[in-house]
Order: C-alpha cells, then structure tokens, then sequence
C-alpha cells in the first residue's frame, strides 16, 4: 500500500520523521520497518528520515499489507458504508465475527476478506466485534494502517435491544462491574471486583410485558449490556445465557430466538478524511413491531 504526502508551505524545515509522524500519523514501529525496508521516498529517491522537507516535494512511503491467513469465502455481505479504507457491515444474527483456533471458516470476516480481494485491496481488518447472535454494525479496515488509526478515533456505539418487563425508570445509567463467573469461563456476572462497566439506556416504547430499549456503551466489556440488563432484572429476550425462565418462556412466545439484541448505530470521524460518519441500520426483527398485539 503506498500513502502520499506532499509536503506544505509550514512544513519547510521540518525533518521527514515528523511528517511520517504527525501528517501520515505512522506509529515508530512502522517508520522502524520502513527504515529497514528503504521504504521512504521523496521524488521517488530513498531518504533517511532526518531530511529536512521543503515545500512540494512528494513524499511517498510503501507498507507492506499481507491478507490475513485465513480463507476469503464467498458470503453474504450487507454493506452500509464502503470506500478505499474501510466498510461497515450490518451483521446478521448466528454468524461469528471473525475466525478463532476451534472455527476456521464461515466467519462475516472470510466473507468480508473475499470481497476487499475482489475489488481490489490487501487486507482485511476487524475493529469492533460483536458476539455470534448480536445482530448489527461492524467496522472494517482494508489495511492495518487505517485499523492503527482506528484506535485514535473515538465511536459512539448504540445498541437497540428487546427486553423482558419494563424498566421502572424511563433512562438510566448502569454502573456495575464485571468478570467472569470462574475462570475459562464464558460466562460474566456483574461483581465489585470485576472491570469498571458504564451502560446507558433509554425507554424507547414499552409492549405487553417487554421493552424496547436504546443504549449506549460508555465502556465495551465482553457481553456488557447483557449482563447489565440481566441483573437489574430486565434480560434481554431470547438470551440463552443471561436470561430467565420467564424470559425465555416470553421469547418463545414471540419467536425472540436467537436473543434480540442490535448494533444500530455507529458514529464516528472518519480516521482518515476527518468527515463525521453516522451510519445506522434497523434489526431484522423489527417488523415483529408492527404487530398491533405487541402494543399496549
């Protein structure tokens, strides 16, 4: 992947290192690598990185991207957003994020990888993760730079989730910390020893029973608004793992099956054009809403 900067009138007098470091914004492990790479240019010359810039030379650098050794898999795809560095992906229920040692293939990453090769990038890079049945927005980088850039960029994330009864307050903030119930253990329970958490919600509308829900991570614990919610008693609907008896008993009901839970907004500042991303999506359980028996 080649990056391009040409250098600025304010920039004159400014030593190369600090142009790869503040305009590109490469980390000093990847100006390291390109130094041992002769991977830095000015008019297409390799230079050391203690040249002093002056106005309108070109600067071009050359990273390395190798696809992830994974296999690129012909998948449905639902893109929201896509352009030459990243896309986000509305995820459906019952597919894994990414692959792990037990799970190789069929992953929304082999299908996303397959496409990128296809349309012509290098790699492929998974910033945010949901759980397998959590519905909804993903972020992806085409390479490992923008992924880096990613890091820096802060994200509003909010979810849209089904819920059993009704909360008694109409918005809240949650405050309870997690860990894991035992040790290798999936599971996680809200405990004054674990890691800071901080949900928000809102009441969004309220059915025979259950609650829609708006809410917004202030932390991203491992399976954090299910734990909230299943503690202050209101799990999320169809939640094998965190819910009730009467919960799931109300889920089947509906048809709640995997748990209704949805990633459905993401904003943030693109990491490398700057321009303001609000990208949403409703769940495909949605039209369950229009119902008239649902309302109250």
């Amino acid at each position: 992947m080649e990056l391009t900067y040409v250098i600025c009138p304010e920039d004159a007098g400014l030593e190369l290192l600090d142009i790869l470091r503040i305009k590109l914004r490469l980390s000093m492990t990847q100006i390291r690598r390109l130094k041992r790479e002769n991977g830095i240019f000015i008019r297409g010359e390799s230079v050391y990185t203690n040249y002093r810039v002056s106005p309108g030379e070109p600067v071009s650098v050359y990273i390395n991207e190798h696809a992830p050794e994974i296999p690129a898999e012909k998948g449905s795809l639902n893109i929201v957003y896509e352009d030459d560095w990243l896309m986000v992906v509305n995820k459906p229920r019952g597919v894994f994020t990414h692959p792990s040692r037990s799970r190789y293939s069929g992953t929304l990453m082999n299908f996303a990888l397959a496409h990128i090769l296809d349309t012509g990038g290098e790699s492929c890079h998974v910033v945010n993760r949901l759980d397998r049945d959590t519905s909804g927005l993903i972020l992806m980088t085409k390479s490992g730079y923008a992924k880096a850039l990613c890091a820096h960029t802060d994200m509003e994330k909010r979810y849209t989730a089904l819920v059993f009864g009704v909360p008694e307050k109409k918005a809240d903030k949650i405050r309870l910390a997690i860990k894991r119930a035992r040790e290798r253990e999936m599971r996680r329970i809200a405990a004054p020893d674990g890691a800071a958490a901080v949900t928000r919600y809102q009441v969004l509308r309220t059915f025979r029973g259950f609650s829609l829900l708006d809410l917004v991570l202030e932390t991203g614990r491992t399976h954090q608004i299910r734990v909230h919610l299943s503690t202050i008693g209101h799990p999320v609907l169809g939640d094998k793992l965190y819910g009730t008896p009467e919960s799931l008993e109300m889920a089947a009901k509906l048809g709640a099956e995997p748990h209704m839970l949805h990633a459905s907004r993401l904003q943030f500042a693109h990491p490398l054009t700057g321009r303001q991303l609000d990208l949403h999506c409703l769940p495909d359980w949605a039209q369950m809403l229009d119902n008239r028996w649902v309302w109250k």
